[in-house]
C-alpha cells in the first residue's frame, strides 16, 4: 500500500458493531469503504445500501475480489476465529472486536497466524478512545497526579471487559488477580457465554488486581442495574488526590466530576458516545497501519486480555491469588 493512499477497508459483521465500523472507515480522512460481509445477505445488502459498496455473505470471495489492505472483524464473540484467520491470510491487517476470541487457546492462534502471515492484528478495546480515560491515562503517565496507590471501578456488567483493559491502560499489567463469583451463565444472554473465560458477568463479580509498586485495583460488577443509566463508576486515588467520575453511560462518556485534580480538564472536556468511540478507535487503527506503526491494542495485548479473564475464573474457582 502506498503510504499517501487511504486504506482500502472492508468489515465483516455487519450488526451493530460492525455498522459502527463502517462509519468509523468513511468518516476517517485516511480511510475508504470498499465493502462488506455477513453470512445474513440481508443484512449484509442492508450495509450496502448505506455506504453504496457492495456486499458479499462469503468473507473469501470478498477478498479475492477486493483485496482490502484492512478488515474489521464484526461478527459475535463466538465467531472471530476463522474470519479473523481468513482476513490475515488474504492479505490484510485485521481489526477483531473484543473479546478476540472465546478461549485463551483460540486468541493463541490467531496471533500466531498474524506472526506467520507478517500481518498486524489489532483488538479494538474502543473504551481506550473515549476522552475521559485518555486524560486520566496522560495524567498519570505524565506524573500529574503523584504515584497511584487505588482505582476503584463499579461497572454495568456489559462494561467489565472493558474496565479490566482499562486498568491495564491505566496502570499497566497486572502482576496477580483475586476473584470471587457469584456467576449463573443463564442469566446473561447466550452470545455472552463463554466457557473458557468471564465475558459477561451475572449476579456479582468482585476482582482486586494487584500491580507494580503496590498498587491495587478493585472492580465490582453486576448485570442487575440499567446500563441506560450506569455504565461505569470510576475513581483513582493518589497522592495528589482523588480523581472520580460516576454515572457515566452509553450516551456520555465523561458522567458526573466530582471535585479534586483534574476536575476542570475532566468538566471541560468533550464527552462522547459509545458509538463515537468506535469512530475514534477505528481511526486510530488506520492512521497506525497508514504509518506502519503499533496499533492502540495489538492482537498480543488482546490475548493478555483473555489470560486476564480467564485468572479471574481459576481464582475464582480455587479461592486463591493467581499470577499472570
Amino acid at each position: 500500500m502506498p503510504p499517501n493512499d487511504p486504506v482500502r477497508a472492508a468489515v465483516v459483521g455487519c450488526g451493530g458493531a460492525g455498522r459502527n465500523h463502517a462509519v468509523g472507515y468513511r468518516r476517517s480522512s485516511n480511510a475508504e469503504l470498499i465493502g462488506v460481509c455477513d453470512l445474513d445477505a440481508e443484512r449484509a445488502a442492508e450495509l450496502e445500501g448505506e455506504h453504496d459498496v457492495p456486499s458479499f455473505d462469503d468473507l473469501s470471495a470478498l477478498m479475492a475480489d477486493l483485496e482490502p489492505d484492512v478488515v474489521s472483524v464484526a461478527t459475535p464473540e463466538k465467531h472471530h476465529v476463522e474470519p479473523t484467520i481468513t482476513a490475515l491470510q488474504g492479505g490484510a491487517d485485521v481489526l477483531c472486536e473484543k473479546i478476540m476470541a472465546e478461549s485463551v487457546v483460540d486468541g493463541q492462534r490467531m496471533v500466531e497466524v498474524a506472526e506467520e502471515t507478517g500481518r498486524t492484528l489489532a483488538v479494538d478495546y474502543n473504551y481506550r478512545h473515549m476522552p475521559s480515560f485518555r486524560r486520566i491515562a496522560d495524567a498519570i503517565d505524565k506524573g500529574e497526579l503523584g504515584d497511584v496507590h487505588l482505582v476503584s471501578v463499579d461497572v454495568h456488567a456489559y462494561g467489565w471487559h472493558h474496565v479490566l483493559d482499562l486498568l491495564v491502560f491505566l496502570l499497566g499489567e497486572p502482576k496477580s488477580v483475586r476473584a470471587t463469583l457469584n456467576h449463573d451463565p443463564t442469566v446473561v444472554e447466550e452470545q455472552f457465554r463463554l466457557d473458557d473465560i468471564l465475558y459477561v458477568p451475572s449476579h456479582a463479580a468482585s476482582v482486586t488486581l494487584d500491580f507494580d509498586e503496590g498498587t491495587f485495583a478493585s472492580v465490582s460488577a453486576s448485570i442487575h442495574t440499567s446500563l441506560d443509566d450506569h455504565l461505569i463508576d470510576l475513581a483513582v486515588y493518589a497522592d495528589g488526590g482523588r480523581v472520580r467520575l460516576t454515572g457515566m453511560t452509553p450516551s456520555d462518556s465523561t458522567g458526573t466530576v466530582a471535585p479534586g485534580p483534574l476536575t476542570d480538564d475532566l468538566r471541560n472536556i468533550e464527552s462522547n458516545t459509545l458509538e463515537e468511540s468506535f469512530e475514534s478507535s477505528v481511526e486510530a487503527f488506520v492512521d497506525a497501519i497508514q504509518a506502519s506503526e503499533r496499533p492502540p491494542t495489538t492482537g498480543a495485548d488482546g490475548l493478555r486480555r483473555l489470560e486476564l479473564e480467564r485468572a479471574v475464573v481459576e481464582s475464582a474457582e480455587s479461592e486463591e491469588w493467581i499470577s499472570l
